[in-house]
């Protein structure tokens, strides 16, 4: 788990796997109060991959929204490999593109995307959940 707090940026330049459920958290502060707000983002050229394939617990948070101002900046590329049910919480802006090769991934808080920026694989589910994102 990674929780990222006060206005603080991760940005992925390279390869960022997140496993069986060890979430990033945007807007939270392990170890005291939180002053919520931060960006996850990942860069063109890189990859981010969600890949949940613990039986115990077939839904996984890969970034949860905690308060403030946060979201998940992607133009690289962000993909599931997961088997079961992937989240993303928090605004989501897509401008590169978004693979679901595995199970189901579901945008939470709303975000935009190019419908040409999402790939879905055969029996694979991209899902929006609260009516806020914005395909264009």
């Amino acid at each position: 788990m990674l929780g990222l707090d006060s206005g603080w940026t991760l940005e992925n330049t390279g390869i960022l796997r997140e496993i069986d459920g060890g979430a990033i958290y945007l807007g939270d502060n392990f170890f005291g109060d939180s002053a919520g707000g931060a960006i996850l983002r990942n860069d063109a050229g890189a990859v981010i991959n969600f890949h949940n394939t613990h039986a115990a617990n077939p839904t996984a948070f890969a970034v949860l929204d905690y308060g403030g101002a946060t979201e998940f900046d992607n133009a690289g590329l962000v993909e599931s490999t997961s088997t079961g049910h992937t989240f993303i919480s928090g605004n989501f802006i897509n401008t590169g593109m978004v693979s679901v090769q595995k199970g189901i991934l579901i945008v939470e808080d709303g975000g935009s995307s190019s419908a040409d920026g999402i790939s879905i694989a055969d029996g694979a589910i991209f899902q929006t959940l609260d009516g806020n994102f914005v395909l264009n």
